[in-house]
């Protein structure tokens, strides 16, 4: 959508966009993306107008890039504000027989938080309500400015959670009250000529194939589009997105295969670090985090290539924990004012689950050899010796990570 946009920005064919928000699902960092967007659009001259039935937070974030907010009279603003909530599972662990065996490397690293304590630590608590103080103020800074309407009239739609559409055009927050079947009319009075919408701007268009010829259909459906190749210099694009793995990222039959295998991105850097047309790298992150060991192979990667050629970070909601350590890699770091950016630690251990057998009339017998068989067995805690092991383990993961941070 952003590419489009900045398409319609550079056509001297288009006069105006539209946009309909029918049924979009996207985060803030997406919408702070789309209001940017929106506001080139602007300042090339053109018009722009947006559109929905109403208007959610993210859908308010993204419209106020454009002067002509459309919505219908019938409709609503929901805007509650920010809240984020955290679950902790101890008291249910308790019951069950469970205990979280964990090691926490980072005082501030609370992602063990969940399995180990009854409520927040001091530490966690803070952070959180950091997060959430700075997505609130950002939320309000941006309607407030766009719309130019003060910053207490924004806080005072917030409180109130739902605004009808008159309540939304009487406070400026939209800019006409209409339906779908309006928007024609509107616009060609708003621009004074007769327009042309065309629905399907800036797609990539493919041959409609022949429902009447069976042999056309089949054919369509085997069809494969060969690659376009260009001998021009390029900026080479590598998405991380999701859960840092080990290997190769495999989506199964309960995921959506959103992970980053170590092993697949270690080959785009490769070959983006190989491709002579290729002028800079862009990595664009949106990670949680997860494998160090992971982390630090496409840190190593990305080091690698960033030797031979210039290598910008991306971050769009999140770049946090493993996410970070990877973002660390690149020359220069451009992040979302809303994304989450860090959470420097190490957490690593099991979940011990012998008075949960015992209750389930589980029995366990082991046949060990060597000393520490048994270090990540489910049947006991860590011993002592283990424990230290474990936490010595993690600290020198805790060390490279930050180690990787400052030389970055």
């Amino acid at each position: 959508l952003v590419k489009r946009l900045h398409q319609a920005r550079d056509d001297n064919a288009v006069r105006a966009v539209l946009i309909n928000f029918g049924g979009t699902n996207f985060n803030l960092s997406q919408a702070h993306e789309l209001r940017n967007a929106l506001d080139d659009v602007r300042r090339s001259g053109k018009r722009s107008f947006v559109y929905a039935d109403s208007f959610d937070t993210h859908t308010d974030v993204s419209a106020p890039g454009s002067p002509d907010i459309c919505m219908l009279g019938g409709g609503e603003i929901m805007i509650p504000g920010i809240g984020l909530q955290t679950m902790f599972y101890k008291g249910l662990f308790d019951k069950l027989g469970v205990k979280a065996d964990y090691v926490q490397i980072g005082e501030y690293k609370g992602a063990d938080e969940s399995y180990t304590r009854l409520g927040s630590s001091d530490e966690l608590k803070g952070e959180l309500n950091k997060i959430t103080d700075g997505i609130y103020t950002h939320l309000v800074d941006g309607i407030s400015k766009q719309r130019n309407i003060s910053k207490d009239d924004v806080r005072q739609a917030i409180d109130e959670a739902i605004i009808t559409g008159k309540q939304a055009f009487a406070r400026k927050l939209v800019d006409h009250l209409i339906d779908q079947d309006g928007l024609r009319t509107l616009i060609k009075d708003e621009i004074g000529q007769e327009i042309n919408l065309i629905n399907d701007y800036g797609a990539t268009l493919h041959e409609r194939p022949d429902f009447s010829n069976p042999l056309s259909m089949l054919a369509a459906l085997t069809r494969k589009s060969e690659p376009q190749t260009s001998k021009k210099s390029a900026v080479a694009i590598i998405y991380a997105e999701g859960m840092i793995v080990d290997g190769t990222a495999e989506s199964g039959l309960f995921s959506n295969g959103s992970s980053i295998g170590s092993e697949d991105l270690r080959r785009a850097f490769r070959m983006a670090g190989r491709d002579d047309r290729v002028k800079a790298i862009v990595l664009r992150i949106d990670s949680p985090g997860g494998s160090a060991l992971a982390s630090e192979v496409m840190w190593q990667a990305a080091r690698h290539a960033a030797m031979h050629k210039p290598l910008i970070i991306s971050i769009g909601s999140m770049a946090a924990s493993g996410g970070y350590y990877l973002a660390s890699s690149g020359d220069y770091i451009i992040a979302d004012p809303t994304a989450i950016v860090g959470s420097i630690g190490v957490v690593g251990g099991k979940f011990v689950l012998k008075d949960l057998f015992e209750k389930l009339g589980v029995n366990t017998e082991e046949f060990t050899r060597g000393r520490n068989a048994d270090l990540f067995a489910t049947d006991r805690p860590f011993s002592d010796r283990q424990r230290r092991m474990v936490t010595t383990w993690m600290r020198s993961t805790y060390d490279q990570f930050t180690e990787r941070v400052m030389t970055g």
